[in-house]
């Protein structure tokens, strides 16, 4: 008999310590504050958002210190849902923080968290997406940083210049920033498709009987792309320049497969980084990959934890105090809620891009 009371008195022990255990970790958890990412996790677009959780989930469990949770917002690849959506999970949230991916959704979501007093970032978009907002912060790249470089190469080697480009604001933007910032004497043929649209021969066959010296892709990734890529094997022998979205391994696996050499733009990640390597296996664990989609996703996780831990103001002034974030990205924080982060043509080759190892990609 006493035996058994004994057992029964460790047992109760074991149970007490462990319920105690699991009240001070719900405790703890209530008392994180949560960081909404407005993600498309379904719908046509909803590739994108795959990448996107794949690479927060695992800087989650590289974190498990991290000072938030995360609520991720279904988009369904629209801005209605974005807004319902957002206003739904938000409503007992005083000063919310959220993630958008992509600017269409980043313009519907801004405008109704603006008068909330939370703080909004954007990734995968360029600076124009904060302006007007004083409680927003981009923490992706400018049109300077992607497409420069692809304008200096046109400038410095050939005469003429065809621009396949996609019929939205990706698109759009990256074209119009090139066109503008290529020498006068440079001749320039372009063709833009709707988002939509996959048969793409006609067009660029047209296109291409201008005998362009150089072919430069700017497209939202997608089948579209695919079938430009594959349209050029077969009936173009010049340069072909690929734009940020080439980086997405579904693209260059296209060019790897057709033995195709392409240069594209890709940023300057500091390699030696010692997560580096972790990020990316938890990431094939996943079925992805490092991308600029996936480095922007880590680095934004980051950078709201660390300012959580150092309890800094969420406010553009910060930021521009702060200055730079050495992460999966090198970002500059340029003020104003804008940011940049440094990008270079690379060329690839034989399936691989060619990346010299100095410290930096």
């Amino acid at each position: 008999m006493k035996k058994v009371l004994i057992v029964l008195f460790v047992i109760i022990c074991v149970v007490a310590v462990g319920y105690n255990a699991y009240q001070s970790k719900q405790q703890v958890n209530e008392g994180k504050r949560k960081v909404y990412v407005v993600v498309q996790l379904t719908g046509p677009i909803a590739e994108a958002g795959k990448h996107v959780k794949a690479a927060m989930d695992s800087w989650m469990e590289m974190h498990p210190d991290a000072s938030f949770d995360l609520v991720y917002v279904d988009n369904e690849s629209r801005p209605d849902k974005a807004v319902t959506g957002i206003q739904q999970k938000t409503i007992n949230d005083d000063h919310p923080i959220t993630i958008t991916i992509g600017s269409i959704f980043a313009n519907v979501v801004f405008p109704v968290m603006k008068n909330r007093e939370g703080f909004n970032f954007s990734i995968i978009t360029f600076n124009p997406i904060v302006e007007g907002y004083s409680n927003a912060q981009n923490l992706s790249y400018s049109l300077n940083d992607v497409v420069q470089p692809i304008a200096n190469k046109i400038n410095q080697n050939y005469q003429s210049v065809a621009i396949v480009s996609s019929l939205d604001e990706f698109g759009e933007q990256q074209k119009n920033y090139l066109i503008k910032h290529l020498n006068s004497d440079i001749q320039v043929y372009s063709v833009a498709f709707p988002a939509n649209q996959q048969d793409i021969r006609l067009e660029t066959q047209k296109l291409l009987m201008n005998n362009p010296d150089a072919v430069v892709i700017l497209m939202t990734p997608g089948i579209m792309y695919q079938n430009v890529l594959k349209e050029l094997k077969n009936n173009f022998s010049g340069r072909i320049i690929a734009d940020l979205a080439f980086e997405n391994k579904f693209l260059n696996e296209v060019v790897k497969d057709l033995n195709m050499d392409v240069e594209a733009i890709i940023s300057k990640t500091n390699i030696h980084n010692k997560q580096l390597s972790e990020f990316e296996q938890k990431l094939a664990n996943k079925n992805s990959y490092l991308s600029y989609t996936t480095k922007q996703s880590y680095d934004s996780l980051s950078i709201i934890d660390y300012f959580m831990k150092n309890n800094l103001s969420f406010t553009q002034n910060v930021f521009k105090q702060l200055g730079s974030w050495s992460g999966m990205n090198n970002i500059t924080f340029l003020g104003d809620g804008k940011s940049s982060i440094e990008y270079e043509l690379i060329p690839f080759k034989n399936g691989q891009f060619d990346i010299i190892e100095s410290g930096e990609k």
